[in-house]
């Protein structure tokens, strides 16, 4: 293999698909489709730069959806609620984060409502820091 000219590589680099259709991507609204997809790939296990090239996404958008949808602590009555009606299936639980990743909105502007003179934005941003500020 011969010598690579970094300049070439370079100006060969922006011309990849993905650069041309970047300005599409930004600020696109995730599906609740797409959001299953994120969840089945990453229990299987995938990596988020996968998770991307699947979706036609950036890494990070990818990560930070991620953390939006997949709660950071798990609740300790875990066990006692699956034990109750036993464990859930794999499709159910990417169901479920899916229809409540679907919903938070409008919960965060209910809350913001009630709490008056904030968005829903500011509420669940301060309420993610008080439980990141427990662990």
């Amino acid at each position: 293999m011969g010598k690579v000219n970094f300049f070439q590589v370079s100006a060969n680099f922006s011309k990849l698909p993905v650069t041309k259709n970047r300005s599409k991507l930004i600020g696109r609204p995730w599906t609740p489709e797409e959001h299953a997809k994120l969840l089945s790939m990453r229990r299987q296990n995938k990596g988020f730069e996968d998770i991307a090239l699947a979706l036609n996404r950036t890494k990070r958008s990818v990560e930070q959806m991620h953390l939006k949808l997949v709660p950071v602590n798990p609740s300790p009555s875990r066990s006692k609620a699956a034990a109750a009606g036993g464990p859930m299936s794999e499709e159910k639980k990417i169901k479920l984060l899916a229809v409540v990743a679907k919903r938070k909105p409008l919960f965060w502007k209910e809350v913001a409502n009630e709490v008056g003179g904030v968005s829903g934005a500011q509420c669940e941003a301060e309420w993610a820091e008080v439980i990141r500020r427990r662990n």
